[in-house]
C-alpha cells in the first residue's frame, strides 16, 4: 500500500509540473483541455472492468464469432442483418429437407411405372396357371379359322401299309388376325399345294399313331407361315383324317 501511495504522489506531482508548464507556455491550450467535459451516461465502463478483470485474471474474454453471433438477436440495434441472417437460415434449411426428402438418393431412375404399388394403389397377388383365362382358348373370343377340304394324297409305304398309301383329311386353319384368313383362303390353290407336298413327306407308320398326327400339324403350320404376308397361323388341326392303307 505504501509503495501505491508513493507513486499515485508522484503521479499527481508529475501532473501538476505539466499544468505548471502548460500554464506558463500555452494557457489557451490548457483552457481548452479544462473546457473538455465527458458525458458519463454514455461511457461504456464495462470496457474498464474487463480490462480489469483480465489484468487480474478473473476474465477471459470471448471470440469475435460469439459477439457478432450476438447482434444477429439483437432485432432493434441493426433489424436489416437480423433480418437477413434468419431469412438465410431459412432458405438453408429448406434446400436441406428439399435435398434430402425429394431427392431420390441412391434410387435408380426408372422411366415407366413398374408396380402400382409405387403410387400406393393395392396390388393383389394371383395365381397365372390357375386364375387366369387364356386369350386365344377363350370361349367367348371369335375365333379366325379357315377350312381347307378334300386333301388326298399319296404318302410314303411302310411295312404295315401297302405299297401305295393315302391320305384323304380336311384341315382347320386358325389364323391370329382376320387378315390371315383372307391371304388364305385368296391363296388356297397354293396352300392347299404346300399342304400335299408336306404330307406325302411322311409315311404310313408316321401317321397312325397321335405324335406322327401332329407332328404333320406342326409341319403344315411351319410351311404356311413361311409363306403368309400379314400374321401367322397360330394353330392347325384336323377335321377329318382318314388313311387307307
Amino acid at each position: 500500500m505504501a509503495e501505491q501511495n508513493v507513486e499515485q504522489e508522484n503521479l499527481e506531482e508529475t501532473l501538476a509540473d505539466i499544468d505548471a508548464i502548460l500554464a506558463e507556455e500555452d494557457p489557451e491550450f490548457l483552457e481548452q483541455l479544462s473546457q473538455i467535459k465527458i458525458d458519463n451516461v454514455n461511457v461504456d465502463l464495462s470496457l474498464m472492468d474487463q480490462v480489469a478483470l483480465i489484468q487480474s485474471g478473473q476474465f477471459k474474454p470471448q471470440p469475435a464469432f460469439f459477439q457478432d453471433f450476438k447482434k444477429m438477436f439483437q432485432f432493434r440495434e441493426n433489424p436489416k442483418q437480423v433480418i437477413l441472417f434468419w431469412l438465410t437460415i431459412t432458405l438453408t434449411i429448406g434446400c436441406v429437407y428439399y435435398l434430402t426428402k425429394m431427392v431420390p438418393w441412391g434410387t435408380p431412375d426408372t422411366l415407366f411405372l413398374r408396380s402400382y404399388a409405387d403410387m400406393g394403389v393395392t396390388v393383389e397377388n394371383y395365381n397365372p396357371s390357375t386364375e387366369t383365362e387364356p386369350f386365344f382358348d377363350n370361349a367367348k373370343l371369335t375365333k379366325n379359322l379357315v377350312t381347307i377340304k378334300k386333301l388326298v394324297a399319296n404318302i410314303k409305304p411302310s411295312e404295315t401299309s401297302s405299297g401305295n398309301p393315302m391320305l384323304a383329311f380336311e384341315i382347320n386353319i386358325e389364323g391370329m388376325t382376320n387378315e390371315v384368313v383372307v391371304e388364305v383362303k385368296d391363296r388356297e390353290a397354293e396352300f392347299k399345294d404346300i399342304i400335299l407336298r408336306t404330307t406325302e413327306e411322311f409315311n404310313y407308320d408316321e401317321l397312325v399313331n397321335p405324335q406322327g398326327k401332329q407332328m404333320l400339324a406342326d409341319k403344315i403350320m411351319q410351311n404356311i407361315n413361311a409363306q403368309l404376308t400379314k400374321g401367322q397361323v397360330r394353330k392347325v388341326f384336323y377335321k377329318s383324317f382318314v388313311l387307307k392303307i
